[in-house]
């Protein structure tokens, strides 16, 4: 007996890789038809196309978010290195979000202020501090 996805589904219309390429293709396609979001090339081993399949992953995630935090932190916790790696390597070729990034949070820290709030403050007080009248690279140390 067939499933309802069987049924519904066209007989495949099998394309070789030369075949999908001059088709425009971005991956081989192999006829089959998800009838949620039409023409699909590729699918998961359980027959469901990758769309669905990501979806009902999504789903599930922020249905059971305790278990996505647990999945997260030991993912951390064995590839500690490499992401460091990867997070040293981000600062060193974008030094002026790591500084606005740093910034922030010295500002979240510190003073209780957002990025936006400290700007409004700064610009109402013609650019000085308000305590000791110095200009804001001399008295924040940016």
């Amino acid at each position: 007996m067939k499933t309802k996805r069987e049924k519904d589904a066209s007989p495949p219309v099998l394309l070789s890789r030369s075949e999908a390429n001059t088709a425009g293709h971005l991956q081989d396609f192999g006829g089959r038809v998800c009838k949620y979001h039409g023409s699909v090339g590729r699918w998961t081993c359980n027959a469901v196309c990758i769309t669905c399949s990501s979806e009902g992953s999504e789903r599930y995630r922020k249905a059971n978010p305790e278990w996505d935090r647990a999945r997260h932190r030991k993912y951390q916790k064995a590839n500690k290195p490499k992401l460091a790696a990867k997070a040293r390597r981000q600062r060193r070729q974008n030094p002026t979000k790591e500084k606005a990034k740093v910034k922030k949070g010295r500002l979240r820290r510190k003073y209780g202020l957002t990025v936006e709030q400290y700007e409004e403050m700064f610009e109402s007080q013609g650019g000085l501090c308000a305590i000791c009248g110095r200009t804001e690279c001399e008295s924040v140390g940016c």
